[in-house]
């Protein structure tokens, strides 16, 4: 399908091979490769030390990336505790280290938060998922003043736990919200 173009195409305009070894990755190479493709700024960003990157986690925010970048909605499906939340924090973390690692210590901007969260679950309406939309919404217009690349994410936590799963799939495919 042309989502998988686009993003097999992007990964090799990063520069990103499909014929390394890769069962030879290290978790400081696997950092590498995030770093060189999600245009993090080399050597500044130090991944949480109770986070162990592997090989898999790394593809995983590879493919990630490149959808979103293809604006092609992500859905991330597995066993409860299998570590999808965490994933998404990881990949946030490390990008906003790196566009914040532009300031001074003293200079960092306040309020940056480039993962907005809604834990779902089935008493959740839908003024309250608008209500986190504009959250996201109004906290991507600072981001994008502390840098132009600086993505917002809102990660709907267990969606499929809501009876308003048609507003969630409305955000996520149409990017409207009709409440």
């Amino acid at each position: 399908s042309c989502g998988f173009f686009a993003v097999f195409g992007g990964l090799c305009g990063q520069r990103v091979t499909f014929k390394e070894d890769y069962k030879s990755y290290t978790p400081d190479l696997c950092m590498s490769k995030l770093e060189s493709v999600l245009d993090l700024r080399t050597g500044k960003v130090q991944p949480a030390i109770d986070y162990q990157l592997t090989l898999d986690n790394t593809i995983k925010i590879l493919a990630i990336h490149m959808r979103m970048r293809s604006n092609i909605p992500v859905v991330i499906m597995g066993e409860t505790g299998c570590g999808k939340t965490r994933l998404i924090a990881f990949m946030c973390d490390i990008i906003k280290q790196s566009i914040l690692s532009k300031f001074d210590e003293e200079n960092v901007p306040d309020n940056v938060n480039n993962l907005i969260t809604l834990r779902v679950h089935g008493g959740i309406t839908s003024a309250m998922i608008s209500d986190k939309i504009v959250e996201a919404e109004e906290q991507a217009l600072v981001n994008k003043t502390i840098d132009e690349k600086f993505e917002t994410i809102v990660f709907f936590d267990e969606a499929n736990a809501t009876s308003e799963i048609d507003l969630i799939r409305e955000i996520m495919c149409n990017h409207t919200i009709n409440v």
